[in-house]
């Protein structure tokens, strides 16, 4: 849920953007607030598409497919969740029984979070290692996502950029 919060959030990312951008002004923000928009699904289309690469486009492309099968599968686990709450209130027979069930979930959950950022803390102290490991786990092999230097794309959203990203939603999952 937290990484959902932050990937919703075009004030996180544009502030995230601006900070870490290699590229500074007024154009550079309004492209990268344009793709923000764009790998989000919140525009169809990129409307400085112009600017970029052809291999950056696609790219950016496959990046927003990633972005709505993380909502789709966000909204479904969210549903699943809910039901087996309903389930385990239907089942319980009684409120406390209930509680004392739901309290254990809560317990386990808390934990599964915890080694999971734990994990996620431990892979980020090598950022170049965990990114390549990233994108070779959501990425197929024909989409390129190591760019040159002078690719636009790698100096507006940088390393730095989802390096602070990961660390942010390291940090809001654990607490």
């Amino acid at each position: 849920a937290n990484f959902w919060a932050l990937l919703s959030s075009d004030t996180y990312l544009m502030s995230m953007a601006s900070s870490t951008s290699a590229r500074k002004g007024e154009a550079s923000a309004a492209i990268s607030e344009d793709v923000i928009g764009y790998v989000k699904g919140a525009d169809s289309e990129l409307q400085h598409a112009s600017a970029f690469t052809p291999e950056e486009l696609y790219h950016l492309a496959d990046v927003r497919g990633k972005i709505s099968a993380f909502h789709r599968v966000f909204y479904s686990l969210l549903a699943a969740a809910a039901a087996c709450l309903l389930a385990l209130f239907a089942i319980s027979g009684s409120p406390g029984v209930f509680l004392g069930h739901a309290r254990r979930a809560m317990l386990l959950s808390g934990v599964a979070v915890g080694i999971l950022s734990a994990l996620a803390f431990l892979l980020s102290l090598d950022f170049g290692l965990a990114s390549t490991a990233f994108h070779r786990l959501f990425f197929s092999t024909s989409s390129q996502w190591l760019f040159p230097e002078d690719y636009l794309l790698v100096n507006l959203f940088t390393e730095d950029f989802f390096a602070r990203a990961a660390a942010g939603v390291i940090t809001g999952s654990l607490i």
